[in-house]
């Protein structure tokens, strides 16, 4: 099959924050009475040099610094040590995921602004479910997010990130939270294009590095930032199939 996604590879000095990923900058998703549903697909490729710290597939960023994202908690090697990290929750980590290097993985955040909620999930490709969620209210509803940013972080932190990502959809709207349960999250995560198309923010394909266009029709085009290259992923799950021909013998009896 073709491959896909986006690539980074990258390991910051400490303090020096991040230095490749894509973006969309723009966002101005007010969380206070919106609700807001992330998805896409990861794959780890390695270790990050200097720092264990990192792989990130995206990262919701407000403008007090909040939000959520996922990270590797500080794994040496493969399988990693994933989680959501809340930074509105004293920069908590919620879940544990274990994703090998070179697998391809379907993560979820979402945001309920009416409990002040963020819950996560992840699944290996080719998984049955989306997994179970992991949650936490934070109780921030009152900040917007300013940034969606994919693949990388711009924290003054020693973090890195090697990882490919590809396919992530996001969604808002006053019940996008409950909209979104993990019958709805398996549904999307086994098709490339939106099931729901109700509420879409911004559909971003990724097929490579020149491909940062909304796919949504909402215009939302991402930034890239750094070095970002092409990536090899190909999550069976959203393979597009193609079609086949096959012949049929037999005898035919009067």
């Amino acid at each position: 099959m073709t491959a896909r996604g986006i690539k980074t590879n990258w390991a910051s000095p400490a303090g020096a924050g991040g230095n490749a990923y894509a973006d969309y900058t723009a966002a101005s998703i007010n969380t206070a009475g919106t609700d807001l549903v992330v998805t896409g697909w990861m794959r780890i490729k390695g270790t990050i040099a200097g720092s264990l710290r990192g792989q990130v597939p995206f990262h919701i960023y407000d403008e007090i610094g909040t939000g959520a994202m996922f990270f590797d908690g500080g794994s040496a090697s493969s399988p990693f040590n994933e989680g959501m990290k809340v930074f509105s929750a004293g920069e908590t980590t919620y879940g544990s995921f274990a994703p090998a290097t070179n697998e391809d993985w379907f993560y979820v955040i979402k945001w309920q602004s009416s409990t002040g909620t963020w819950t996560a999930y992840a699944a290996k490709d080719g998984a049955a479910s989306v997994g179970s969620a992991s949650s936490s209210a934070v109780g921030r509803a009152t900040t917007t997010i300013t940034s969606l940013r994919l693949a990388g972080v711009t924290f003054t932190f020693d973090w890195g990130s090697n990882v490919e990502v590809t396919n992530v959809k996001v969604w808002t709207g006053a019940a996008a939270y409950t909209t979104f349960d993990a019958t709805a999250l398996f549904a999307e995560m086994n098709s490339e294009m939106p099931v729901i198309t109700s509420g879409l923010y911004a559909h971003w394909k990724l097929a490579s590095a020149s491909d940062l266009v909304d796919y949504s029709g909402n215009s939302r085009t991402l930034t890239a930032t750094g070095t970002v290259t092409d990536g090899s992923m190909d999550p069976v799950d959203i393979q597009t199939a193609t079609g086949s021909g096959c012949r049929w013998y037999g005898i035919l009896k009067a």
